[in-house]
C-alpha cells in the first residue's frame, strides 16, 4: 500500500499533496521569515509554532547544517512556540526545524533563508558631568560618525535619563539602558524610544536598584544588571523583574563584590563580572556563584587599576 504523502511548510507557506492523517503536527518558523534580510546581525531571535500533537524527543533544528536544538527553550512538549537566540555572521544563512508530531506520523519540519547584514551600528549611553546633562543615547553608523542620531533627554519620565551608564542592544533593535541616577533600567525599541518600558525604584531591596552601572541580556532573554553600591548582580527573567535573583556582598572575598560595574554573559550562560574597586574580573557559572573565578589585581602592568569604572557613585 502506497503511504499517504504529508504536508511540508517553508517558511509560512503550506502545501499540501495526497492526505493527511488526523493527529498530524505542523511545524512552522515565525521568525526570521524566509527570504529576510536583518540588520544589526547579532543575535537573530528565531521563533518556531508547532500545532497538532507534539512528541517532545522528535524536535530538531539545525543553523547551517550544525544542530542547535538545545538552545531553543523551552522545548516541546512544554511549548509549542520555543525560541532561540543565536549569534551569525553577515551573509546568507538556513534554518531548519523537524518535529515528530504522533508515532504513526512522519516528521513534519520547515526550513527559512535570511541573510544577515553586519552594518556594524554603534549606540553610546551619553551620560553627564557637573558642567553639563547630555542624559540620552547616541547611535552612529560607523567610526567616522555617519547617521548621527541622538534620543533622550535629561529627567526622570518617559524618554528621560538620569545619567545613562549601560546599554545593551538584543535582536534587532530592543536597547536597555542601566539609567543610574533614576535607579532603574529602560527598554525600549530602536531610536527614537518605541515601546519605552521602565523597571525599578531606589532601594536594596527586591526590584530596587542603589547604583544600576552594567546590564546585559543573555540568550534566554534573561537581564542581568550590576548594582554599584548596592555591591551586587541582579538577574531578572523580563522587564516585569519575573524570579528576581541577586549574587553578592560587600567585600572583597568569594561571592562578594565592591562597585561591580559591566557584565557580560558568554553562550553557555557563564558570567562575567567587572569588580571595579576590587581591580578584578570576575567569573561565575551561574546565579549561585558556582565555581567563582577571578584575574587581575592592582597595577599599571599585566594587572587592573579600577577596570572600566569612573568613580561615580551615588
Amino acid at each position: 500500500m502506497t503511504r499517504p504523502a504529508f504536508p511540508v511548510i517553508v517558511g509560512a507557506a503550506v502545501s499540501v499533496v495526497g492526505l493527511t492523517i488526523a493527529g498530524c503536527g505542523t511545524v512552522a518558523i515565525t521568525s526570521p521569515t524566509d527570504g529576510t534580510s536583518l540588520s544589526p546581525a547579532n543575535p537573530i531571535v528565531a521563533s518556531i509554532s508547532i500545532g497538532g500533537a507534539v512528541c517532545g524527543a522528535s524536535f530538531q533544528a539545525t543553523l547551517d547544517g550544525a544542530a542547535v536544538t538545545q538552545q531553543f527553550s523551552p522545548q516541546p512538549p512544554a511549548s509549542s512556540t520555543p525560541q532561540a537566540s543565536f549569534r551569525v555572521v553577515p551573509g546568507d544563512h538556513l534554518l531548519k526545524v523537524s518535529v515528530q508530531a504522533g508515532a504513526l506520523c512522519n516528521l513534519a519540519s520547515a526550513s527559512s533563508h535570511f541573510y544577515s547584514v553586519g552594518n556594524n551600528v554603534i549606540y553610546v549611553s551619553d551620560g553627564y558631568t557637573t558642567a553639563t546633562h547630555s542624559d540620552r543615547i547616541a547611535k552612529i553608523s560607523d567610526m567616522t560618525g555617519v547617521g548621527w542620531t541622538t534620543f533622550g533627554t535629561p529627567g526622570s519620565g518617559t524618554n528621560q535619563f538620569s545619567f545613562p551608564r549601560g546599554i545593551f542592544v538584543y535582536g534587532i533593535d530592543s536597547i536597555f539602558v542601566a539609567d543610574e541616577s533614576n535607579y532603574r533600567i529602560v527598554m525600549f525599541h530602536g531610536i527614537p524610544g518605541v515601546g519605552w518600558t521602565t523597571f525599578g525604584t531606589q532601594g536594596y531591596g527586591v526590584n530596587q536598584f542603589v547604583d544600576p552601572l552594567g546590564i546585559t541580556v543573555d540568550r534566554h532573554g534573561r537581564i542581568y544588571v550590576t548594582d554599584g553600591a548596592g555591591n551586587r548582580v541582579v538577574r531578572i527573567d523580563d522587564m516585569s523583574g519575573t524570579n528576581w535573583t541577586t549574587l553578592g556582598t560587600t567585600g572583597s572575598t568569594a561571592q562578594q563584590f565592591n562597585a561591580p560595574a559591566g557584565v557580560v554573559v558568554d553562550s553557555t550562560d557563564r558570567i562575567y563580572i567587572v569588580d571595579s574597586v576590587n581591580n578584578r574580573i570576575v567569573r561565575v557559572d551561574d546565579m549561585t556563584g558556582s565555581n567563582w573565578t577571578t584575574f587581575g589585581t592592582t597595577g599599571s602592568g599585566r594587572r587592573m587599576k579600577v577596570p572600566t569604572f569612573d568613580g561615580h557613585l551615588n
